[in-house]
């Protein structure tokens, strides 16, 4: 509703153009998008050390620690591709390993191929490489709609938040924000071959970034019917092929045409309850803490909050389609639910933090996000008691 009726005060009028940098008036300069990356790389720094840390003296080592938990999926597909079948699928772990899209570990395995680095150093280093270029595209996308200041505090934000600590494991999320930042830049400034192109990369990488074919469905409409741009058509198109690119190649590995739905049920038990189980936990972490659903509880007050800042700043409709569309999958599912990483995919959130966070508030809120980083990062990495 809200995303609809955004759209209808803000369609008429096409995003600003950004100046080049050090013209008056515009375009940020490149020490906004150096800051940015600077607090991801001292962001990182305490990630990796605290999984050090936290994995000394046990046999599986630091870059055991960043591939547990469902990076030991992404790591068999980087070693060994996926399964020629789905037959008997429930607890095979190989060929369960299909319910994960080919974006990320592709990557990793082309990198894998250089000298020393094997399937787990290659997924490590390439999550944390993607969660770079996610947060140089977090900062790109929000300066297209916003001061350089305000984009500076989303690059920073989004290196530093709690949930940040999934760039640095086996995890694909980094490679879906980058794509998806880029996506929603795209067709913020009518770039439709770019957004196209960046909506293929998202949708091959994770399914929930199936909802940037809706966003870039409605903006090509908006360009369409305003302008009678028919270009814009492209970038729907191209973003679908992503997705349609995944399940094509599943169906001509395995010999189903619905290889990934089966697995996802039968192999991981996946289904729609519509929000009750994700209600009874946030419910039990009030009347009955555990950890996992206490962690869950913040990240959906993050949620929230960032939710009702994003309207109150009146973001462009396709931002509140892209983060009600990417949030509802898990919230509407049995066995996921708002974890911290279903969150933080939903970055314009970080977005709409930053716009309201300034000067001491926004100091606080980094010295906050860092401990709560280390805290998560060693959850994470140096328990079992958290998933991510």
């Amino acid at each position: 509703m809200h995303a609809e009726d955004t759209s209808r005060r803000t369609a008429p009028r096409p995003p600003a153009p950004v100046a080049a940098p050090g013209t008056p008036g515009g375009g940020s300069p490149p020490h906004g998008l150096v800051v940015a990356l600077g607090a991801y790389a001292l962001s990182r720094a305490l990630v990796l050390g605290v999984a050090w840390l936290a994995s000394r003296g046990t046999p599986r080592g630091w870059l055991g620690a960043l591939t547990q938990w469902d990076g030991a999926w992404y790591t068999s597909i980087v070693a060994a591709w996926y399964p020629g079948d789905v037959a008997a699928v429930a607890g095979d772990a190989l060929k369960a390993n299909l319910a994960f899209f080919p974006a990320y570990p592709g990557l990793a395995a082309l990198v894998a191929a250089l000298p020393g680095l094997g399937p787990h150093g290659a997924a490590v280093l390439v999550a944390n490489l993607a969660g770079a270029a996610a947060t140089a595209a977090v900062w790109w996308s929000t300066r297209l709609r916003a001061d350089p200041a305000v984009a500076t505090r989303a690059g920073v934000l989004f290196a530093l938040l709690p949930a940040s600590v999934i760039l640095s494991m086996a995890y694909a999320e980094g490679v879906m924000i980058a794509a998806a930042a880029v996506c929603l830049g795209g067709l913020l400034s009518r770039r439709w071959l770019l957004a196209g192109a960046a909506g293929a990369a998202a949708t091959a990488s994770r399914p929930t970034a199936a909802v940037l074919v809706a966003c870039a469905a409605w903006q090509a409409l908006v360009a369409w019917r305003r302008d009678g741009d028919r270009r814009a058509l492209l970038a729907p198109l191209l973003t679908a092929t992503g997705g349609v690119g995944c399940s094509a190649y599943l169906w001509a590995r395995t010999g189903e045409p619905l290889a990934w739905t089966r697995v996802q049920t039968q192999g991981w038990g996946e289904h729609i309850d519509f929000g009750a189980e994700t209600l009874a936990g946030l419910w039990r972490a009030v009347t009955a803490p555990n950890l996992v659903d206490v962690v869950d509880l913040l990240a959906a007050v993050v949620l929230v909050v960032g939710a009702v800042l994003l309207v109150r700043q009146r973001a462009p409709a396709l931002v509140l389609l892209y983060c009600a569309g990417v949030v509802a999958a898990p919230l509407l599912s049995f066995t996921l639910g708002p974890r911290p990483r279903f969150v933080y995919v939903a970055f314009p959130l970080v977005v709409a933090l930053a716009t309201a966070l300034r000067g001491r508030a926004f100091r606080v809120a980094l010295a906050v996000c860092t401990v709560g980083l280390a805290v998560l990062a060693w959850l994470y990495t140096g328990t079992w008691l958290v998933t991510p």
